[in-house]
């Protein structure tokens, strides 16, 4: 039952739920409101008794930004809707979906009064057995996937599959489909309220100012918080993982100047290396190779990046390619970004990632302070292009009113009532 203390480590997350039809009754909730574990548990929980089987769909993390970008919404198509399977379900079941529900993984524990939890390895062929019982579907990772649209596209043909034959076997069933974390909360974040403040800083701002780091005429680098997450499959299901991070000292990241290089205005290589203070610590060292290149577009690009890292226990060190190609400006202009997050280019486990928190690089011909930055998000958010979209509405609105009041005609002549009377012969 290991696994199931794992699931508990999860914040707020979407849940979705279906069941066959005369199932029981579920509430249901605003989008904005959440549901705390206990209110989750007491009002939903408790009410998922059936004569048949529970499906539990667990993924690695899933939001309702998720659905928004790579839903229906974004996606016309069924062909490139990655929630094409799910829609078809929801729609022929009785369904209810809870935006934000605290630690869903919990649900797997108070579920199991009286019921067995079955760990489901193969997709669909394993619930032939499944009456009375509770079987969890641990999906594929989605978070260290570079196309994490492909990732969500094969989750939901699992669910698609599996649902297709239970429908086949069991006249009445629950299923639920949720997430450890949501793959939109940045670490350290879920508590705090975020908000713009006018003329100031914020209060961990303020605090902590971050690190600048500078390598010569070719090489400036700020930032705040980095962690470095290692991934590993479980040796008994190849889609249950376990994520194990370790916080690095920007502080404590130090430019090795004996090896790192600037070849002129074309290219470089800098060394960040960490070596931790503390012997017990499970990340012994790490090594970051930054290799960067000015093109003849007058841009600079960060081509390779190389992560060496050593664990405790571990007699030489680990090399990894981190996929970083992202990270390039104009020349004179620096790169940055509020949070950054960089995995490895192997499909293959153990992954590895560094999360910056508050990223700035800017690569040759620097002077001691960063230049305009290039932002990694845009200046056109989504909200920005919603504003607009809304405005131009508004305004068109507005000028289809005040065109048909324009074309409204008033009388040119009007009855006296001391003259002849106005007559106005009709003909058929």
């Amino acid at each position: 039952m290991s696994f199931i203390t794992f699931l508990a480590a999860s914040k707020f997350v979407p849940v979705i739920i279906w069941q066959t039809k005369g199932g029981v009754s579920l509430p249901t909730v605003s989008a904005g409101d959440r549901l705390s574990e206990d209110e989750f548990q007491q009002n939903v929980v408790n009410k998922l008794h059936v004569d048949g089987p529970i499906f539990v769909f667990l993924q690695d993390s899933l939001s309702f930004e998720d659905f928004t970008l790579y839903g229906t919404a974004r996606h016309a198509l069924s062909s490139k809707n990655a929630f094409s399977n799910l829609e078809k379900i929801l729609d022929s079941y009785s369904s209810t979906v809870f935006p934000s529900v605290e630690s869903p993984g919990n649900v797997v524990t108070a579920l199991a009064k009286g019921r067995d939890i079955v760990k489901v390895i193969d997709d669909e062929t394993s619930i032939d057995n499944a009456r009375n019982k509770i079987l969890v579907f641990n999906l594929a990772t989605t978070e260290f996937d570079n196309n994490r649209e492909r990732a969500l596209k094969t989750n939901d043909e699992i669910i698609g599959k599996v649902m297709k034959r239970a429908k086949s076997l069991f006249p009445s069933f629950v299923a639920l489909y949720t997430a450890v974390r949501s793959s939109w909360t940045i670490p350290g974040s879920e508590n705090n309220r975020v908000s713009r403040h006018i003329l100031s800083v914020s209060d961990n701002d303020a605090n902590y100012t971050g690190v600048f780091k500078s390598f010569g005429d070719c090489f400036l680098l700020y930032g705040k918080n980095l962690t470095f997450k290692f991934t590993t499959q479980s040796p008994i299901d190849s889609k249950l993982f376990n994520v194990t991070e370790a916080s690095v000292p920007l502080d404590d990241l130090v430019i090795d100047n004996t090896q790192s290089s600037c070849s002129g205005n074309n290219s470089a290589q800098i060394i960040l290396s960490y070596t931790s203070p503390v012997t017990a610590d499970w990340l012994k060292s790490l090594q970051l190779f930054l290799n960067f290149t000015r093109v003849r577009t007058n841009d600079w690009y960060l081509t390779t990046a190389t992560l060496t890292y050593k664990r405790l226990g571990d007699s030489e060190d680990n090399v990894v390619k981190l996929n970083m190609n992202t990270i390039w400006a104009p020349i004179g202009y620096s790169y940055n970004c509020g949070f950054a997050k960089f995995a490895n280019t192997s499909t293959t486990y153990p992954r590895v990632s560094l999360e910056f928190k508050k990223l700035q690089i800017q690569a040759f011909g620097v002077n001691a302070t960063f230049g305009d930055s290039y932002d990694c998000i845009g200046f056109f958010t989504a909200g920005i292009w919603m504003s607009i979209f809304s405005s131009l509405i508004l305004m068109l609105i507005l000028a289809f009113g005040i065109t048909m009041v324009m074309s409204i005609n008033t009388n040119d002549r009007f009855d006296d009532p001391k003259g002849k009377t106005i007559t106005v012969s009709a003909t058929e």
